[in-house]
């Protein structure tokens, strides 16, 4: 036999190779017709007579039938619904100046910061720069937040308030509401 290799035109006889893809097989036959697929808005082709999409200002809406018996006079559309009484506000309460200072950070920020600890597992949120009474800072926290009695604690060593969670944006708000 002779090489394949010799002449070009004997390559298109060699046999196909094993490696290529089998076709897949087609849908079996049913006994009902295959339906369309829906074509795409942006496949139909567009009238002459539309030739811009209509714009949601352009297009009227549709009118809607009232039902006869409902009274739909001028009369009755003029009348006004009766006013409501007003409610007396609260009086506004305020509160004694705070036994505790929060000093604001270099960048004008309240010194609020968030920690992970644990592997991830434990969320804290801890407010430094704290000058004067920091329990009753804490006091005023758990009741704010309405936490627990052990899951806001002061760490006197350092002047600081430990609150189990992240509270950043409520100690935040808490804070200047008192006026830091």
């Amino acid at each position: 036999m002779p090489s394949p290799f010799a002449n070009p035109l004997s390559l298109q006889t060699l046999p196909r190779s094993t490696h290529h893809r089998p076709k897949k097989p087609s849908a079996p036959p049913t006994s009902q017709p295959q339906k369309k697929k829906p074509a795409l808005p942006s496949k139909h082709p567009r009238p002459a007579s539309q030739a811009t999409p209509t714009k949601a200002d352009d297009v009227a809406p549709a009118p809607t039938a009232a039902p006869r018996d409902a009274a739909n006079t001028t009369s009755t559309l003029k009348q006004k619904p009766p006013k409501k009484p007003k409610t007396p506000l609260a009086p506004k309460i305020t509160l004694p100046p705070p036994k505790y200072h929060v000093s604001r950070s270099a960048t004008n920020n309240l010194p609020i910061y968030t920690d992970y600890k644990r592997g991830g597992n434990l969320h804290q949120t801890t407010i430094r720069r704290i000058t004067g009474d920091a329990s009753a800072l804490r006091d005023e926290l758990r009741v704010f937040l309405n936490r627990k009695n052990e899951d806001v604690k002061v760490n006197s060593l350092t002047n600081q308030v430990v609150i189990k969670g992240h509270f950043k944006g409520e100690i935040d708000a808490f804070l200047k509401e008192r006026g830091f």
